[in-house]
This record gives C-alpha cells, sequence and structure tokens, in this order.
C-alpha cells in the first residue's frame, strides 16, 4: 500500500507521463490506493487459503477474478478512461473476495495448523525469505503495470489495452502453477526433491488448463468488436499455453523458497522479467507478438532454474558425503 501511494503521488508522473493527468487531483491518488488496498487484501486470501492446505480453493478464487476483469473489460469497452479502468480493476477485486469471505475461508479452517513460534523468533527465522518473496511477488507484477505503459508509448492506446486483454487471458492460464507451486511450498517439508520439482498431478492440469484457456480466449476476441483481428490467435495461444512451461518455472521457485537459496529465488523472477520487458521493448515486434515472447521468456527461465537446482542439489549431495 505505501509503496502504491509513493507511486501515485510521486512516481506516476516520472513513469509515465502520458498518464500525468491521473494522477493529477485527489481522485485518481486515492483511488489507486484503494486499489492497492483491495489488491493487498486479495493476496492475503490466497495465502490463508493455501497455508490450509485449500489450493482448489485459492485457484477458483483467481478464476473469478481473472473471469471478473475480462468481463468489466467487455462491459465498458465504449469508454475505457481512468474511472472505467480503476472499476475493471478494483471492481473484479471485490467480486472474487465476496465469496472468498463468505464460502472459501469458512470452509477452509482447521484443515492445518501451522508452527507458532513466538513473535520475536517468528521474524529472526522467515524476515530474509518474507523480503525475499517480498520482492518476487513485486517484480512478477511488472509485465501487467509496466508492460501496458510500454504498450501505450510504442504502439498507442488502443494496442495497449489490447495488451491488456491478451495479458488478462493468459493470467487465467497462469493461476494453475501459481496455485500449485504454493501448496507445494506448505507441503515441502513432507516431500522429497523430486516430489517439490515435479507433480505429474499437478503438470496435466495445467496443461489442460493451457488448452482451455487457448479455446476460451480466441472464441472470447470477437466479443471485443473492431479492436481484434483474426491474426491474433498468434498472442492469445502463447499467452495461455505459458501456463505449461511456468508449471516448471514456479516448481523451481518452491524448491528455492523451501531450500532458501534466496538469491536464485530473486534472480530467477527478475531473469525473466527484464527479459519479457526487455523483448517487447527492444525487438522490431507488434503487440499481437507479445505472447510469443512471454511464453520464450519463461520456457527460457524454466530451463534456466532446472540447471540452477540441479546444480544446487549437486553440491548439497557432495556436502552431505564430506
Amino acid at each position: 500500500i505505501l509503496l502504491g501511494a509513493i507511486f501515485a503521488i510521486f512516481g506516476g508522473r516520472i513513469v509515465a507521463p502520458e498518464l500525468e493527468g491521473v494522477f493529477q487531483g485527489s481522485f485518481g491518488v486515492s483511488t489507486f490506493i484503494i486499489a492497492s488496498l483491495l489488491l493487498t487484501w486479495g493476496f492475503q486470501f490466497d495465502s490463508l487459503l493455501i497455508s490450509q492446505r485449500r489450493s482448489d480453493l485459492a485457484l477458483i478464487k483467481n478464476l473469478i477474478l481473472s473471469i471478473s476483469r475480462v468481463s468489466l473489460v467487455l462491459l465498458f469497452i465504449s469508454r475505457m478512461e481512468y474511472e472505467e479502468v480503476f472499476l475493471v480493476w478494483s471492481g473484479s477485486i471485490f467480486v472474487a473476495i465476496i465469496p472468498t469471505m463468505l464460502f472459501f475461508v469458512p470452509s477452509s479452517n482447521g484443515r492445518f495448523v501451522p508452527d507458532s513460534p513466538s513473535f520475536i523468533d517468528g521474524v529472526k527465522s522467515i524476515w530474509k525469505a518474507n523480503i525475499a518473496n517480498f520482492l518476487v511477488s513485486v517484480v512478477m507484477n511488472f509485465p501487467l503495470a509496466i508492460g501496458s505503459l510500454i504498450a501505450l508509448s510504442k504502439w498507442g492506446a488502443v494496442d495497449a489495452g489490447r495488451y491488456y486483454i491478451f495479458w488478462m487471458i493468459g493470467a487465467v492460464g497462469m493461476i494453475a502453477p501459481v496455485s500449485f507451486s504454493s501448496s507445494t511450498l506448505v507441503e515441502a517439508k513432507g516431500l522429497d526433491t523430486k516430489e517439490i520439482l515435479l507433480n505429474k498431478r499437478h503438470l496435466v492440469f495445467c496443461v489442460f488448463s493451457a488448452i482451455c484457456v487457448s479455446l476460451i480466449g480466441l472464441t472470447a476476441l470477437p466479443l471485443f468488436g473492431e479492436m481484434f483481428l483474426p491474426g491474433d490467435w498468434v498472442a492469445v495461444i502463447p499467452f495461455a499455453a505459458s501456463s505449461i512451461p511456468g508449471y516448471f518455472f514456479y516448481a523451481q521457485l518452491s524448491y528455492f523458497r523451501h531450500k532458501e537459496f534466496l538469491i536464485a529465488l530473486v534472480s530467477m523472477g527478475l531473469g525473466l522479467v527484464l527479459s519479457f520487458l526487455g523483448g517487447i521493448t527492444l525487438l522490431p515486434i507488434v503487440v499481437e507478438q507479445t505472447g510469443i515472447v512471454f511464453f520464450c521468456s519463461v520456457s527460457l527461465f524454466a530451463i534456466v532454474g532446472r540447471v540452477v537446482s540441479e546444480y544446487l542439489q549437486r553440491r548439497d549431495g557432495r556436502l552431505a558425503n564430506g
């Protein structure tokens, strides 16, 4: 919330001069902060559900969130100014939070009781890991936040809106690997390394998710009217299909979090985001090809993560053997 407030008051005019009018006056700043508060609240519910070993409910909650975002864009597409963008963003979060509070959280309570050290001992034991997790979470939101600004400055307002829709469709597919990796992290103490890095049931679900999201995305595109062209499948399918290499990428993140290889954890997130944002900025591409760049970036760092995790496993094995 603090970072959101600083960005709204000071950073928005510097990072996105095209949107300077949005951040002038109290309405733009206050609504940006309120939306940040709602988003933070939604993330807290994700953590709660996953800690109760109910990644299925977290997945449903995020599915409602993503579908609401795309649906509300359809509702306001004739006039997508700042007020409408705010309603799409905050309204979709609010829609997802309501069933979470009323149904999902009450039905999940009591399934898992975590260790409860004293406050001071708890802070001492997890503050480094929490900072690393926070950095990765912030960085992984950059492709939507900053990617839209890159699209705005490079291709114009219409393509910035199209990029947002492409990203939201792809985000539905990425719900599965993100939820499964978080669930794996909660259960990691009882798993061996192979089970952390590969759960075949979760992988099959991610493949199924990629296929379904691709079909749904291609079916939904005509609903947006003249904004989209017949060739836009070039972006939709790679964005949706990224959930497959995304499973391996997030599995590596779970392994690094569990073993507290925090430098590798943060570097993986930074590397993926920088390669994607650098690709869409520097490569001579149009907005339809951003999906291919994202798919390639996720695949690349899934491979990089695998190489790093195997090296760390061999190193630990040598240390264990003296």
